[in-house]
């Protein structure tokens, strides 16, 4: 798996990452979790092939607007096209096997679970997904609790560090990006 990360300050929203994931007990390198489409990020930390799904269908996900519930209303109709469901009728739920931030350019956050229900994250409150999910929280709790003076960038820097160092199932190195917020 992997570690998505965002949070959005008053300029830019900054994303992070692993570069490599594990499949089984083996590391892959050089990976990207994020999709991008229109004025959207989508990181994505779980099952592969659901990304790969969703990439290679880009399209369907670039006609939505600038409203999350179209982005997940889209997802869930790719996915459904492609008889690709983790429907659970015990739970009446989606386990889909992915953990999913989206990211529009305008600098909101939600966090997305693995049966696509979404909560929009407040402006300065850290966003992460995936295999060290914790540890990349609980870094970033202690860093705004020793400082608030730390930027964004640092903060997204050393919560991403923090799971690769404490979570075996996030190998590679710390990918940080920055999206211009258009307001």
């Amino acid at each position: 798996m992997t570690i998505i990360v965002a949070l959005a300050d008053k300029k830019y929203t900054w994303l992070g990452h692993n570069d490599a994931a594990t499949l089984g007990n083996t590391p892959m390198t050089n990976l990207n979790p994020w999709v991008r489409f229109g004025s959207w990020a989508l990181g994505l930390s779980g099952n592969s092939a659901l990304q790969q799904t969703l990439e290679s269908h880009v399209s369907e996900l670039e006609a939505c607007d600038n409203n999350p519930s179209s982005v997940i209303k889209a997802m869930k109709s790719i996915f459904r096209a492609r008889r690709i469901s983790g429907f659970d009728t015990a739970k009446t739920k989606h386990k889909l096997g992915i953990w999913c931030i989206l990211i529009n350019d305008n600098g909101s956050i939600w966090d997305i679970d693995q049966d696509l229900s979404f909560t929009k994250i407040p402006a300065g409150v850290l966003c992460a997904a995936g295999s060290g999910g914790r540890y990349a929280k609980g870094a970033d709790h202690a860093t705004i609790h020793i400082s608030c003076l730390i930027s964004a960038k640092t903060r997204v820097s050393l919560a991403v560090n923090s799971a690769i160092v404490n979570d075996v199932t996030c190998p590679g190195s710390a990918v940080i990006t920055q999206l211009i917020v258009k307001r």
